[in-house]
C-alpha cells in the first residue's frame, strides 16, 4: 500500500470514520484501483476500496487495523488491512474479490470483527495503563521509543534505563491485576483543540496532529491521560488480566511483550513451559539411562510448580534450570565417553570379512561415530589394503564409519551415492571416509547388502 503515498490528495470525498460508534454500516464505493494501483471504474481480484464512510480502524498508532468483512450480493470477502497513514484524510481497505465484480457507486456492507475490536481495545487499554504505571514506579519520565499491538499481544519500547529492569516489569504487572483492574476505573475519552492539548501539556514528543483536526484524549482517571485515536475499553475491570511475556534489554532501547488475551497467554505460556519441562524430563532421562548418579528432585520439582506461574520470570527460571541440568548430564556423558573411547581402544573386536571390507557390527546405545574413529583409524594401518567398516544399531536408528588407507584405490565418495541413495542415511565425508546415520533401523541390512 505504500504506493498511495505518492497521491498527495483525490478528487473524491473523505472517508468518514464511524467505528467508535458502530461495528457496521452501509457503504458507498467512491473509487476502486487494482493491485497495480491504477484507478479502474470496476474491480475484480485483489485491489484497494475506498468508502464514503467506515466502521473499520486503520492502522494507527502502533494498533494493528480492524479485521472483519464486506457483504455484497449474497457475498461476503475478507478486509486484509485498513490504512489511514498514507493519504490524509482517506481510509484505504486491502480485499480480494476473486471473480466478484465491485463498482464505483456499489452499496455494501462493512463489518468489523466483533471479538478483534475487542480484544485489540483490551490490549490498547493495557498498553497505556501499562506505560504509565511503569514510568511511575521508575521514578521519572522516559522516552517512549514506540508500541504496536493486536488481538494478541501488546509490546512496549523505551528508551534505555538503568531502573527498568524485569523486576520492576514484574511489580508493575502485579499492580496492574492487583489493584487497577478491581477498581474498575472508568474510561474517559473526549476531545479537545490543538491548542489546548498543547497548553494543558497533553501532547508527547511522538503525538501526530494532521490539519485541524481536533485531539482525542483518553484518560484512566488517576493513572493515565494521554492523545490516542485507538479504541478502548469502557473500564479497566474488562481487562480480567494481563501477562508479562518477555524483556529485551540491549544498549539503546528497552522492550517489553505483554498480553490481556487469554488465549494467547495460555497458548504461549503453555508452550514456553511445558514444552521445556518435557526437554527438561528428556535430558534427565538422557543422564538416567546412562546410570548418571545425581538427583535431580529438587530441580524437577521446581521446573513443574513454574508451570501454574504465568509470566516471563517463570520462563527465565525454567530457562536457567534445563540449561543448569544439560551441563549435569553433559559433563557427565562426556566423562562417561572419555572413559568408553579409552576402553574401545584397548579393546579387541572381531572383524568379518567381506570382499574388499572388513566390518565390525556393535548394537549399543552409547556407542557414536566419534567414538569409535581412533579405533577404525588403527585398523585402517593395520590393514592398508581393506576398506573398514564400522556399523551400530541402537534404539535411536544406526551409525556407520567407513575409512580406507589414502593409498587404497576404492572411491569411497561413489559409494557414499549409492548408500544415500537407496536408504534414509545422512552424511558425507571424503574419498577415503564418510561418516552417515539413521534413524531407521532396517538401513542396517540395505546397507550390509550394498557393501556385498
Amino acid at each position: 500500500m505504500e504506493k498511495f503515498k505518492e497521491y498527495e490528495k483525490f478528487n473524491f470525498d473523505k472517508t468518514e470514520f464511524v467505528g467508535y460508534e458502530t461495528l457496521k454500516t452501509k457503504s458507498t464505493v467512491l473509487e476502486l484501483f487494482d493491485s497495480n494501483y491504477q484507478s479502474v471504474k470496476a474491480l475484480t481480484g485483489e485491489g484497494y476500496v475506498f468508502f464514503d464512510k467506515t466502521p473499520f480502524y486503520a492502522m494507527s498508532g502502533g494498533q494493528a487495523s480492524d479485521q472483519g468483512i464486506i457483504k455484497f450480493k449474497n457475498q461476503q470477502f475478507d478486509v486484509i488491512d485498513v490504512r489511514k497513514d498514507l493519504v490524509y484524510g482517506y481510509f484505504i481497505h486491502q480485499i480480494n474479490l476473486g471473480d466478484q465484480i465491485l463498482k464505483i457507486g456499489d452499496v455494501v456492507e462493512t463489518k468489523v470483527d466483533s471479538e478483534w475490536r475487542r480484544l485489540t481495545s483490551i490490549n490498547h487499554s493495557s498498553i497505556h495503563i501499562m506505560w504509565q504505571s511503569t514510568i511511575k514506579n521508575v521514578g521519572h519520565y522516559i522516552y517512549e521509543i514506540g508500541s504496536k499491538l493486536d488481538k494478541y499481544k501488546y509490546q512496549l519500547q523505551f528508551e534505555n534505563d538503568e531502573l527498568l529492569t524485569e523486576d520492576l516489569v514484574m511489580k508493575v504487572t502485579n499492580i496492574f491485576n492487583n489493584e487497577i483492574i478491581p477498581a474498575n476505573i472508568k474510561s474517559n475519552i473526549f476531545n479537545v483543540t490543538q491548542a489546548e492539548a498543547i497548553e494543558k501539556e497533553y501532547l508527547y514528543e511522538f503525538t501526530k496532529i494532521s490539519g485541524d483536526e481536533l485531539v482525542r484524549m483518553v484518560e484512566f482517571p488517576g493513572i493515565v491521560i494521554e492523545p490516542c485515536s485507538g479504541t478502548h475499553v469502557d473500564s479497566t475491570g474488562e481487562i480480567k488480566q494481563t501477562w508479562f511475556l518477555d524483556f529485551d534489554k540491549n544498549s539503546k532501547r528497552t522492550l517489553i511483550e505483554m498480553t490481556s488475551n487469554p488465549d494467547y497467554a495460555n497458548e504461549y505460556f503453555t508452550a514456553k513451559l511445558n514444552t521445556r519441562l518435557e526437554e527438561i524430563k528428556a535430558t534427565i532421562n538422557r543422564g538416567v539411562n546412562n546410570n548418571i548418579n545425581y538427583d535431580f528432585k529438587e530441580l524437577l520439582n521446581e521446573a513443574e510448580s513454574l508451570l501454574n506461574q504465568w509470566n516471563y520470570l517463570s520462563i527465565k527460571r525454567i530457562n536457567e534450570i534445563h540449561n543448569e541440568i544439560i551441563l549435569i548430564v553433559n559433563k557427565y556423558l562426556k566423562e562417561l565417553e572419555r572413559d568408553l573411547v579409552q576402553k574401545i581402544n584397548q579393546s579387541t573386536f572381531e572383524f568379518n570379512s567381506v570382499g574388499n571390507y572388513l566390518i565390525l557390527e556393535t548394537a549399543e546405545d552409547l556407542y557414536t561415530n566419534k567414538m569409535f574413529l581412533s579405533k577404525i583409524s588403527q585398523e585402517v594401518s593395520h590393514n592398508p589394503e581393506k576398506v573398514i567398516v564400522f556399523i551400530n544399531k541402537s534404539s535411536a536408528g544406526v551409525n556407520t564409519i567407513l575409512m580406507r588407507n589414502k593409498n587404497l584405490d576404492i572411491n569411497l565418495k561413489l559409494l557414499l551415492a549409492n548408500i544415500l541413495e537407496n536408504t534414509k542415511f545422512n552424511g558425507g565425508g571424503t574419498e577415503s571416509m564418510i561418516q552417515l546415520t539413521s534413524n531407521d533401523s532396517h538401513d542396517l541390512e540395505k546397507l550390509k547388502e550394498i557393501l556385498r
